[in-house]
């Protein structure tokens, strides 16, 4: 439980992710925003990941919670993504081409991707 009386598993983060800027939002229980964080994109599959695991991370700590205490990580993202298997691809603004970003298959640490 945070100061502020949120529990685990009430917590859920958004993630804008573009060709100039990853923007994330903490969001409690009843969708009210906790933290924002901006962080420039950086190009290519290696580049867009981190981008994103350093915004989770940073929101994480902003709101004195863990990654496992998150509901889940929503991101919307420009190009195609596979509903089966959550990779991305042509996302020409990210310089992610064919199938380079396999959202389901992150194997950072702290990450638990689902399907």
């Amino acid at each position: 439980m945070t100061a502020d009386g949120h529990a685990a598993g009430e917590w859920s983060i958004g993630l804008d992710i573009g060709g100039t800027k990853v923007l994330g939002v903490l969001l409690d229980d009843e969708a009210g925003v906790r933290a924002t964080v901006r962080v420039p994109t950086r190009l290519g599959t290696e580049g867009v990941v981190a981008a994103a695991a350093e915004v989770v991370q940073r929101l994480c700590a902003a709101g004195g919670i863990g990654p496992a205490d998150l509901t889940g990580v929503g991101a919307g993202v420009p190009g195609l993504v596979d509903p089966v298997t959550g990779e991305v691809s042509h996302a020409l603004n990210l310089d992610i081409h064919d199938r380079g970003c396999g959202w389901r298959r992150c194997s950072r640490p702290g990450c638990r991707a689902s399907r």
